[in-house]
C-alpha cells in the first residue's frame, strides 16, 4: 500500500466534522467526494484525541503555562487510541530510541504492529471515475464549419452592400425630385412676371390708340392664358 493510501483511513476519522464553506455558496464541485459535509444531518463528532501526544511547547521549553491544553504533559498522561494504536512503526525507534517506552502509540517492533481497526471509522467517500476527456474535433471536421461560417460572413457583408445602396439611390431620387420642383416654382415665377409685363403694355396701347383696345386686348388675353 502506498503512503497516502496508509494515511487515508487517518484522514477519513475526520471526515465531515465541518461544514463545507463552499457548499454553503453553491460552489464545491467535490460532490460525494468532499470530505466536508454539506447538510447538518451528515456532522459527525470530533474524535477524542486529549493527550494522545506530548505537548510541543512542554518539550520545546521544558513548561506549559495553557490551562487548557489538550496535549500530555508526562508519559502517564499518554492515553492509545484504539483505532489507530501500534499500527504504524516508530521512526525514534528505528533511529535506535524512543523516550515515549512501552506509552509510544507507535509500534517499536514489527511483533507490535496490529492491524488497522476500520469498524469504527466512517465510511470513506465514493470514488467516482471521472469522465473521459472529449477528443478535440480533426480538422478535416472543423473546415466545413469555418466554411459555412465564411460563407454567412460574406452573406451578411452583401446584405448590408445592398441595402447601403439602396439608400443612396433613394436619397439622390428625393434629391432629383426637390430639383424638379424648385425649377417649376422658378418657371411659374417667370410666368407670372411676363404676364404682368404684357398687361402693362396692353394698358400703354390703350392709352394711345383707343380704336384697337378691342382687338389688342382679346389677343394679349388669349396671350396670357396660354402663358399662365
Amino acid at each position: 500500500m502506498a503512503a497516502s493510501d496508509a494515511d487515508r483511513p487517518r484522514t477519513w476519522q475526520f471526515s465531515k466534522t465541518k461544514m463545507c464553506k463552499f457548499h454553503l455558496v453553491g460552489m464545491c464541485m467535490k460532490g460525494n467526494q468532499c470530505p466536508f459535509a454539506h447538510e447538518k444531518c451528515e456532522l459527525r463528532a470530533l474524535p477524542d484525541l486529549t493527550c494522545t501526544k506530548l505537548c510541543k511547547t512542554l518539550i520545546q521549553t521544558g513548561a506549559c503555562t495553557d490551562a487548557n491544553c489538550t496535549y500530555a504533559h508526562s508519559k502517564n498522561e499518554l492515553r492509545a487510541t484504539s483505532t489507530f494504536h501500534k499500527t504504524k512503526l516508530c521512526r525514534f525507534s528505528q533511529l535506535g530510541h524512543c523516550a515515549l517506552g512501552s506509552k509510544c502509540n507507535f509500534a517499536h517492533s514489527e511483533e507490535e504492529i496490529r492491524p488497522l481497526d476500520t469498524s469504527k471509522l466512517p465510511e470513506p467517500p465514493v470514488e467516482i471515475t471521472p469522465e473521459p476527456r472529449r477528443e478535440k474535433m480533426p480538422k478535416e471536421l472543423k473546415a466545413p464549419r469555418q466554411l459555412l461560417q465564411q460563407q454567412m460572413l460574406q452573406q451578411q457583408q452583401q446584405q448590408q452592400l445592398e441595402q447601403k445602396q439602396m439608400q443612396q439611390q433613394i436619397q439622390l431620387q428625393r434629391q432629383q425630385l426637390q430639383q424638379q420642383q424648385l425649377q417649376l416654382v422658378e418657371q411659374q415665377q417667370q410666368n407670372k412676371l411676363l404676364a404682368l409685363a404684357l398687361q402693362h403694355q396692353l394698358m400703354s396701347t390703350v392709352e394711345a390708340h383707343p380704336e384697337r383696345t378691342e382687338l389688342r386686348r382679346g389677343t394679349q388675353n388669349a396671350l396670357i392664358d396660354t402663358i399662365m
